[in-house]
């Protein structure tokens, strides 16, 4: 369940709540329409207000404890996809290097085949170096930025799910405190329109602090991105410098078998 849509439930739980009390005016105006006099209503009408408090609305705190258990499930649920997908690409990129590494190896024993002099087996295991050297330096310069996107990804999505936690919590607490304060008003004998005025005004400021909450909160897919292009740009450098260590190490050797030709 994504916070979008813990806030349209929550929303949806209190307008449940408001619709559960009676109506306090209707009655107060069947009452002058009908022109008959009942000193006893309000406090009928208390009364009633008072037991639908004390019963059916623990039936809300229920239901809030259910958005919150949905909630990181789901949250659970998408770190875990997460980890999956990183655990693919670790995956996929040990394959590629493990298929580069047999092609360079099958490259060195086409190499030493055109090997005629010590000079030139002295120049190809020079290559080898140099190339092993240029592919380890690209290896680590990639992880390197790879496991700095990872660690921004997971700080973004930690500070995100604490976020939304607070925001979750604040928003019971305020739903059980409005809940109480109506407990309590009813039991000190405060009117029942009263008590309905206070608690429907204390359930819309928890709604519009909720709603107000969940826009404040960044999303993490626009902190991703923004990671994603500078993991980008550091494998971009990286690339170029490899190349150009692959390029001075194959002059190197040319040079080597070309001084041996003449």
């Amino acid at each position: 369940m994504s916070f979008r849509n813990l806030t349209q439930r929550a929303v949806s739980i209190l307008a449940l709540a408001g619709l559960a009390l009676p109506s306090v005016a209707a009655a107060q105006t069947l009452n002058v329409n009908a022109n008959v006099r009942a000193p006893g209503l309000n406090a009928e009408v208390r009364a009633d207000v008072c037991s639908k408090i004390g019963t059916h609305f623990l039936d809300v705190e229920s239901k809030l404890v259910d958005l919150r258990v949905k909630l990181d499930a789901r949250s659970n649920d998408r770190e875990q996809k997460l980890e999956e997908r990183r655990a693919d690409r670790l995956e996929k990129v040990s394959d590629r290097e493990k298929q580069s590494d047999e092609r360079r190896a099958e490259l060195a024993t086409k190499l030493e085949a055109h090997a005629t002099t010590d000079a030139q087996r002295a120049a190809i295991l020079k290559f080898q170096a140099d190339v092993r050297a240029a592919v380890e330096a690209r290896r680590v310069a990639y992880q390197a930025a790879n496991e700095a996107f990872r660690r921004g990804v997971d700080a973004s999505v930690t500070a995100r799910r604490t976020q939304v936690e607070a925001s979750v919590t604040l928003f019971r607490t305020s739903v059980k405190a409005a809940l109480e304060k109506a407990k309590t008003d009813c039991a000190a004998g405060v009117s029942a329109a009263t008590v309905k005025a206070n608690l429907l005004a204390a359930l819309k400021a928890a709604r519009t602090r909720f709603e107000s909450d969940r826009k404040a909160i960044d999303r993490v897919g626009t902190q991703v991105k923004a990671l994603a292009e500078t993991r980008k740009a550091a494998h971009a450098k990286a690339m170029t410098v490899f190349k150009a260590d692959m390029e001075k190490a194959r002059v190197a050797l040319k040079a080597a078998f070309a001084g041996d030709v003449k």
